[in-house]
């Protein structure tokens, strides 16, 4: 971006990008965006698919639009766009070179944003573990985060190594163990307190998860300790 704003569709939401900000597109990816209400102009490299390899190899595994403002790679952008109106007859071989470079910031930022949880994924996690024994949908915790409910169960298991109702389900048998361990209800009473209609769906769930039954778990957590070593 040169100047003005952009308004960018990433991660299923509307960004706004301002100047020195750029842009990967990966191939064949649609741009549903627009110029700012006060204007801006742009500077557009489109490199065919078949030449990433050859141009741009880093860049053939990214499969997600990568925004980056990062002082180097803007530095990079600025150099390029100059080269581009210098007319040169070394310009070539410098577009070439300044594209691949950029094309390795590109990649490194996007494997950083990989391993770096975003904000609107935190809370979801965060909504699901407050509201484990709640029935929120997937859908309507999209709708509320205003991202698609594919989008968020693939990134959500990309970082917490479960889908939304998995980890919805840990939290709840969590919740169940400790309620066994340290209180007196009912199985039933727990598993009602934990989001479980009835006693049978919450025995299923706990025994696939814990590879026992409640009642069974209970029982090993009233034991008592055995103490070992020598008594005074």
């Amino acid at each position: 971006m040169l100047n003005g704003s952009y308004l960018a569709r990433i991660d299923d939401a509307v960004e706004t990008c301002r100047p020195s900000t750029l842009l990967y597109y990966p191939p064949r990816a649609t741009h549903p965006d627009r110029i700012g209400p006060q204007g801006g102009r742009c500077l557009t490299i489109s490199i065919a698919p078949w030449k990433l390899d050859s141009i741009g190899g880093e860049l053939t595994g990214i499969d997600r639009v990568v925004r980056t403002r990062e002082g180097e790679t803007s530095w990079l952008a600025t150099k390029l766009y100059r080269e581009t109106r210098s007319g040169d007859t070394s310009s070539p071989d410098i577009l070439i070179g300044l594209t691949l470079a950029l094309s390795g910031h590109v990649a490194r930022c996007d494997r950083r944003d990989r391993t770096r949880t975003p904000g609107w994924l935190e809370r979801a996690r965060r909504r699901l573990e407050e509201e484990c024994t709640g029935a929120t949908s997937l859908r309507a915790l999209s709708n509320e985060l205003g991202v698609h409910p594919v989008h968020l169960a693939r990134r959500f298991r990309e970082h917490f190594g479960s889908t939304p109702s998995e980890y919805r389900q840990q939290r709840r048998i969590e919740r169940a163990r400790k309620l066994l361990a340290h209180g007196t209800l009912p199985i039933a009473r727990v598993g009602l307190r934990c989001g479980y209609a009835d006693q049978s769906s919450f025995t299923r769930s706990f025994r696939r998860v814990t590879g026992m039954t409640p009642g069974r778990f209970r029982r090993l957590a009233a034991k008592p300790e055995v103490a070992s070593g020598p008594r005074s």
